[in-house]
Parts: C-alpha cells; sequence; structure tokens
C-alpha cells in the first residue's frame, strides 16, 4: 500500500461533492485532520478551503450540529426513558450548572466577631449616665 501525500498547495480545489462528503464525516465525528485526509488534502488545505467556500464551512458546521444533536438527544433519552441517574446527573450539570454537596462552603470568606459588653440592668445606666454628666470636666495637662 502506498501513502499518498497530503496536497498543501493553495491551487488545489475542493473535489467534486466535497460539501457533501464534509457534513457527513462531520456528523460522523470525524475530526477536521480525518476529514481532510479522507479528501487527500492537509488540515490546512481544508480550513483554507473552508474559508474562501462558505459552503464548505457551512456544511461543516451543520454536520457538527447534527453530531451534537444525536449525542444529546441519545443521552437525553437514557436519562428519561432508560431512568439512568447517571445521564440525567451529566445532564443536569453540563445544561444546567447543577452542583453537588453544599453551596454555603466558607472557603474563602472571613469572619469577624465582635464581642460586646451585656448589657447593664437599667439602674447602673442610669447612675453611669447621670455621674458623666455631672461630674466636672478633666483639664487638659499643657503640652
Amino acid at each position: 500500500m502506498t501513502r499518498r501525500a497530503a496536497y498543501t498547495g493553495t491551487g488545489k480545489r475542493p473535489p467534486q461533492g466535497a460539501a457533501t462528503v464534509i457534513g457527513d464525516l462531520a456528523r460522523d465525528g470525524w475530526s477536521k485532520a480525518g476529514i481532510a485526509r479522507k479528501l487527500g488534502a492537509s488540515t490546512e488545505l481544508l480550513t483554507a478551503w473552508m474559508e474562501s467556500d462558505p459552503k464548505l464551512q457551512a456544511a461543516f458546521d451543520d454536520g457538527r450540529e447534527r453530531e451534537h444533536h444525536e449525542l444529546f438527544n441519545a443521552l437525553y433519552r437514557q436519562a428519561i426513558d432508560a431512568k439512568n441517574t447517571t445521564a440525567a446527573i451529566f445532564l443536569l450539570k453540563a445544561r444546567h450548572g447543577y452542583k453537588e454537596g453544599a453551596q454555603d462552603d466558607p472557603g474563602n470568606r472571613i469572619n469577624i466577631t465582635f464581642a460586646l459588653p451585656g448589657a447593664l440592668p437599667m439602674e447602673k445606666f442610669v447612675d453611669a449616665n447621670t455621674k458623666a454628666i455631672h461630674a466636672p470636666a478633666k483639664k487638659k495637662p499643657k503640652a
């Protein structure tokens, strides 16, 4: 078996029906490098083709979207129809931001505690304030 060298020249044009091949392979989960090899091109050349021809890029994007939908639907069916708890938990985490465990973890929080003296009975409070009000002012020492 002889190995065919990848085409890297910018003059090479996509083969006939490239959009269909790209879309089908993308839907089947092929990587961009794998699709390029299947078309007899390098990854860089495939990228250049897709940049210059919006139909090729659209075929690739559509194929990826179909693959995504099929995978998601299979997982969703496992969670709903087959009552697969693992699939359901994965979907909750991936699609809805669900997190396990306590969410009030004090991690990086600062905790400050103020220790205040106990309240005085009313009589002692009134006596202390009366004495403070009627006490003569202290003279400040001269500096």
